[in-house]
């Protein structure tokens, strides 16, 4: 009797070790290694001489890697119209070859995109398709490009590693893009996609291309998390343009404008809503409107500073919304064209003046901070008026000339060293 239940055990034991889809369903779902491209045939992927072991990746989404481990390719790879669950380039220890990734169509399944620390740069020109949520990955201190458009559908898109990587190509989807990682990416084509866009950590870097004036681009919105940035270069147009970025929300973060149209309006935001905290910073000699009738901003919900470093703001409507946001004219100008701008605490050298006839007025401390602005305030095309109001202490130092009249309506207006108010009537 124990002989018997003894060999009916053994005999359970060889059948269940004998059957492979038995012991892939009870241990989960085995993964087959990465299959490694040789290219020692030609430059065709589904030629099986060109892949060690002599057969290609299945042709779908869900079962094999591409591996591109070579410190020198033969021929570099054309997978025409195929699908892969990855593709892996490098492992992290070669200095696997510079690569180029041509095609037709490209579907990319769950495993995305892993470039591998001390593998050289890599291209991947080939229209990519997204087949599910995915992370393209760069580790390596060289640039991971693409180039080629890519189809999104609702699949998430996630950019990471502490490497740079570029997306030249129109990527379109609903799904949204996330960027995580210490590197910086880099969008340069007029993307379509919808969903929103995250960054979470390092830089997202965005060129807008020489766009039709009235564009909108990035509808979804973009949200960028505590200590990273986002930058936003419109040096691409080159005509005045208006551009709705969707919502600008930041979270102790920094918020990058880069500008080169130096006409009045040369670049305006239009129907953008700027929310949360951080830091604002103006390059480049362009100017921009940071409001724009036809469709106006909102900064109602932002809190932070603007630093103006190079070119000028301005803004072709009345700006009630910005009292919470200090202004650092720091190398670049203020342009006040149109009713009152009303702002937190001013500082910098830069000038404060209008090219607009009319009346017009800066409302400075509603933030209820102090500072120091050592500029020149003048009239320019109209007589300029001034308001101080809030708790706080605004200095001015310089030799103001401006001739409206000035109003301390809260708070204290100092002159220090050899400054000046303007020549106009005084009230408060």
């Amino acid at each position: 009797m124990k002989s018997n239940r003894r060999n009916r055990f053994l005999s359970f034991l060889r059948n269940f070790f004998a059957a492979p889809a038995l012991v892939i369903s009870f241990f989960g779902a085995a993964h087959a290694a990465p299959i490694a491209w040789s290219g020692t045939t030609s430059t065709a992927w589904a030629t099986g001489t060109n892949w060690t072991g002599g057969s290609a990746p299945a042709n779908d989404i869900t079962t094999d890697t591409a591996l591109f481990n070579l410190t020198t390719y033969p021929n570099q790879t054309n997978a025409g119209t195929t699908s892969v669950t990855g593709l892996t380039i490098g492992d992290g220890t070669i200095a696997a070859a510079a690569l180029t990734l041509s095609g037709t169509q490209l579907t990319v399944g769950a495993s995305g995109i892993d470039k591998k620390a001390a593998s050289l740069a890599a291209t991947v020109s080939s229209p990519v398709t997204l087949g599910a949520a995915q992370t393209w990955q760069n580790a390596s201190s060289t640039l991971l490009t693409a180039s080629g458009a890519i189809t999104g559908g609702a699949n998430l898109l996630t950019v990471g590693g502490s490497g740079n990587t570029t997306i030249s190509g129109v990527y379109g989807s609903t799904g949204g893009l996330t960027k995580s990682g210490a590197g910086t990416l880099t969008l340069s084509g007029n993307n379509t996609y919808t969903g929103a866009t995250t960054v979470s950590a390092g830089t997202l870097v965005v060129q807008t291309p020489a766009l039709a004036t009235s564009s909108s681009i990035y509808a979804g919105g973009f949200s960028v998390g505590s200590g990273v940035a986002l930058t936003l270069d419109v040096s691409a147009m080159a005509s005045v343009t208006n551009l709705q970025f969707g919502t600008i929300a930041l979270s102790g973060s920094t918020l990058n404008l880069i500008s080169a149209q130096t006409a009045a309006d040369g670049f305006l935001f239009r129907g953008t809503t700027f929310s949360g905290t951080g830091t604002v910073n103006k390059t480049g000699a362009g100017y921009i409107s940071v409001n724009w009738g036809g469709a106006p901003s909102s900064w109602t919900g932002f809190t932070g500073t603007f630093n103006v470093t190079a070119g000028t703001i301005g803004s072709n409507i009345p700006i009630n919304d910005m009292p919470n946001v200090a202004i650092n004219l720091n190398g670049g100008a203020m342009d006040v064209r149109t009713g009152t701008w009303k702002i937190g605490t001013l500082t910098g050298s830069g000038a404060v003046n209008s090219t607009n006839a009319g009346g017009i007025g800066l409302s400075v401390g509603g933030d209820n901070g102090s500072g120091t602005y050592s500029g020149v305030m003048s009239n320019g095309s109209a007589a300029l008026t001034l308001t101080k109001v809030g708790t706080g202490t605004q200095t001015f130092t310089g030799a103001n000339t401006y001739t409206g009249a000035t109003t301390i309506s809260a708070g204290t207006l100092e002159i220090g060293g050899a400054g000046k108010l303007g020549n106009g009537a005084y009230a408060g």
